[in-house]
């Protein structure tokens, strides 16, 4: 078990299987020494109310406390609300912030990390995305995961040089700062440790595609909203071009992780126990890319493939109707004030947000 520490984890959790929560809380709890860890629930208007009050309840049995959830249309500022909302209510000081499909690796320990920045003058510690794939790059269903390293053994950076999604992550954050969308960077500053932060992203499951599937439907349609540009709808692209073309995520092609580097094996073996192959300095220079803004090659800058033909995959989950979300109080709140957990006793919980 690692050292403990006083950090809390922040994490705004979508439609995942109640196991996969499992694994997550007990990642945190057991392998990365977290005592107190804060989540919020954002899912789809689709989801059923038993599942989602199923959830709440097992990360409560889990041992985390769930702050409050949301039940409603995804929208490009949706879960950025829901943190600084997780943020407000941890209260000040440092927090560990993560996505429900990442699991954070250190190189050293969090207290460590901390000072480091502390001494620096610098608010954040940083990492990078870590996409975990099967051996065959075959996307199981979600509810089959429930041995991350067994059912993942390989990892490399897929959303860094396929997908073209910003990989950087912040993963410990001062309070006093600007957390921006996304958790990727927090705002005036990046993190001076030398060894980034593991962030391993289970992302790649079947269920993945649909969600990237809705993405596009529903942001070119108009009736979600993606912010100032259309990177959404890019990244979302890519990754449904690639899937449709190869089958899978294509684990045997090699890539530069930087205009400077030589083309080199995207995946390599990977496991929660022990620091990738050459992670230092494959992390730095994919890192680097992001760093550099203006002189970098940014892999999102490309154009994206035609919408047309990705509107039309058969993997789209069910349709989302225009409609306006609702805020549902947290499964401690529900206890503490014997709430009955169904629909009629939704009401909004207004202590953090």
């Amino acid at each position: 078990m690692a050292a403990m520490t006083s950090v809390p984890l922040l994490a705004v959790i979508g439609p995942v299987s109640p196991s996969w929560l499992e694994t997550f809380v007990a990642h945190y709890r057991d392998s990365v020494g977290v005592k107190r860890i804060y989540l919020a629930f954002n899912v789809p208007l689709y989801y059923p109310d038993e599942q989602f009050w199923h959830l709440a309840r097992t990360a409560e049995q889990s041992g985390a406390r769930v702050v409050a959830g949301r039940v409603g249309n995804w929208d490009w500022d949706t879960n950025h609300d829901l943190m600084n909302g997780l943020r407000s209510y941890a209260g000040p000081g440092w927090h560990m912030i993560a996505d429900s499909d990442e699991l954070h690796m250190y190189p050293t320990s969090v207290t460590d990390l901390i000072a480091q920045a502390e001494n620096a003058g610098v608010p954040v510690v940083e990492g990078m995305l870590f996409d975990r794939v099967t051996d065959s790059g075959w996307l199981p269903p979600a509810y089959a995961v429930a041995d991350p390293d067994a059912t993942f053994p390989k990892g490399g950076f897929f959303t860094h040089t396929i997908v073209g999604g910003e990989s950087t992550k912040a993963t410990l954050v001062r309070s006093d700062v600007v957390l921006k969308p996304g958790n990727h960077e927090v705002e005036g500053f990046r993190g001076v440790n030398e060894d980034l932060v593991v962030v391993h992203h289970f992302k790649w499951v079947a269920d993945a595609m649909g969600q990237l599937a809705t993405r596009m439907v529903h942001f070119t349609s108009g009736i979600w909203k993606s912010g100032d540009d259309d990177w959404v709808i890019r990244e979302a692209s890519r990754a449904l071009n690639h899937v449709g073309t190869y089958g899978r995520i294509a684990v045997d092609v090699q890539v530069q992780l930087a205009p400077d580097r030589p083309p080199e094996p995207l995946f390599t073996p990977a496991n929660l126990r022990e620091l990738p192959p050459g992670w230092s300095e494959r992390s730095r220079a994919a890192y680097n890319v992001w760093k550099n803004w203006e002189t970098g090659t940014i892999p999102s800058r490309d154009t994206h493939p035609s919408l047309a033909p990705l509107l039309t995959l058969p993997w789209n989950s069910p349709a989302t109707p225009p409609m306006r979300g609702r805020v549902v109080a947290g499964a401690s709140v529900a206890k503490r004030s014997g709430l009955v957990p169904d629909a009629a006793s939704r009401r909004v919980l207004a202590a953090a947000f």
